[in-house]
């Protein structure tokens, strides 16, 4: 079944969400010169993303997947079709997703470090990876930050 067909609102949170994902991937400040580096990252003409910024367009969905996947943010985030969705806010997609890859990321850690931990323990870690992803950090970066701080956390309860 196909897409809605974009409204200018879906358009403008669409470049917002991911000229903003960009900027933080590529570590560039202005707005200078993301049009080339968006377009590379997307496999697309640099026309192309001139007129997604412009409104005229709206990126393929495979493009959309791609550059979310490369500025490690939801496809649903960028795409602009949820109102008040903020890649880096306060909403990091759809929340059975978030929950869901919040689980995963725990498990991970949790079986790595923690392998005989308990109930309460692992919602902890639960509870923080999801608050970390909700501020819209990769999912490897919340991965490394949780393990730092788990082995903090065991260190200063003398675990080894």
């Amino acid at each position: 079944m196909p897409r809605m067909r974009p409204d200018d609102d879906v358009k403008e949170r669409m470049w917002s969400a991911l000229l903003k994902a960009a900027k933080r991937h590529h570590q560039h400040d202005a707005d200078r010169g993301m049009v080339t580096l968006i377009a590379r990252d997307a496999g697309v003409s640099r026309a192309s993303v001139s007129e997604w910024k412009n409104k005229r367009n709206y990126p393929a969905d495979e493009s959309l997947r791609r550059l979310a996947d490369l500025y490690g943010v939801s496809a649903e985030a960028l795409s602009g079709y949820t109102p008040g969705m903020d890649v880096f806010g306060t909403h990091y997609g759809p929340p059975d997703e978030l929950l869901r890859t919040a689980t995963d990321i725990t498990e991970q850690v949790i079986k790595t470090l923690m392998p005989d931990a308990s109930l309460d323990q692992f919602i902890s870690v639960a509870r923080r990876a999801n608050e970390l992803m909700v501020q819209g950090i990769s999912n490897n970066e919340v991965r490394g930050i949780l393990f730092d701080e788990v082995i903090e956390e065991m260190s200063r309860q003398g675990h080894q």
